[in-house]
């Protein structure tokens, strides 16, 4: 791309209110399912791959620092407890492990959703992955208020996949599950879905805009909310199709056992739960590389075809 093509997009997103239609975002969507569409992707994707390193290992040691706590707390505890000293021993490597792995995880998701803006900005202006990050490192609070506003505005789809998340563990084959009603279990399951589905949708473009705007975080994260409702059912399509591909990549290990509990009452037991642990974080972190940058490709189409001419 030129460099006046760079700057008239770059003017017209300062300048220019974003204008979100229905029909650009099925034609975004229209062609995804092009060659065409894709290997630009694919060259900026091979230019800037070196970025994604950092946030899938992340991703994928949290959980394991956490299971490693959980071993090394158990090693030497054979049935019957005796003293404080396994207690002890358990509590500290436990805690330890707890602590280490929700600071990766923590620390994977900012480092993921910072790349993955970078990663828009780039396809949207066609600048490199480096020049994006240099200039949205300049940026870290803007991009930490309009990820606050989301989290404000999402608090009920939060609450609602939070409450559906404690009521599927207590229905698990694994101790006594919990036997519920269908009038209970069918409006929770489809309320979490349709939570789930609307973040998706949400942040999605959120990464999109915040990549390209250079309004406040609070207007950013809010015309962000605004094109959701624009582009409602392009969106509801390509976000349901990236939520598909997140369960049969991302999330295969989880979406199998998963599969298995419900259709063969599979239970597994306390070292199967390691071992499944263990094994999808590493699959996540390695699926996580090569995934999460292509999700976010349509997103940014459609929001580039937003902003005004």
């Amino acid at each position: 791309m030129s460099q006046e093509s760079q700057d008239k997009i770059e003017s017209q997103s300062t300048a220019s209110p974003f204008n979100f239609t229905t029909g650009a975002a099925f034609s975004a969507l229209k062609e995804s399912f092009t060659q065409a569409f894709w290997q630009p992707v694919i060259d900026l994707f091979n230019q800037s791959k070196k970025h994604f390193i950092k946030p899938a290992i992340l991703l994928l040691s949290g959980p394991c620092i956490i299971m490693a706590g959980f071993y090394f707390g158990s090693l030497g505890i054979n049935g019957t407890v005796e003293g404080f000293g396994p207690i002890i021993q358990y509590l500290i490597c436990f805690s330890i492990g707890s602590i280490g792995g929700i600071v990766c995880i923590t620390w994977s998701i900012s480092e993921w959703l910072f790349k993955l803006t970078a990663f828009s900005r780039s396809l949207q202006n066609g600048q490199t992955m480096q020049e994006s990050i240099d200039y949205l490192k300049t940026r870290k609070g803007f991009l930490f208020i309009s990820w606050f506003i989301y989290g404000l505005l999402m608090t009920p789809c939060i609450l609602v996949l939070i409450a559906s998340s404690i009521l599927a563990m207590m229905q698990m084959p694994i101790l006594q599950p919990l036997v519920l009603p269908d009038y209970i279990t069918i409006p929770a399951e489809i309320m979490s879905g349709l939570a789930l589905i609307f973040s998706t949708m949400y942040a999605l473009l959120l990464i999109a805009v915040s990549g390209i705007t250079d309004s406040s975080g609070t207007k950013a994260a809010l015309t962000a909310l605004a094109g959701t409702f624009k582009t409602y059912i392009p969106l509801l399509i390509y976000a349901i199709l990236a939520n598909l591909i997140f369960c049969i990549t991302i999330e295969i290990v989880f979406t199998v056992v998963s599969l298995r509990m419900t259709f063969q009452n599979y239970i597994p037991g306390l070292w199967d739960q390691v071992a499944i642990i263990f094994s999808s974080s590493i699959l996540r972190g390695i699926a996580s590389f090569f995934v999460l940058p292509f999700l976010i490709a349509v997103p940014a189409e459609i929001t580039k075809r937003a902003i005004k001419n």
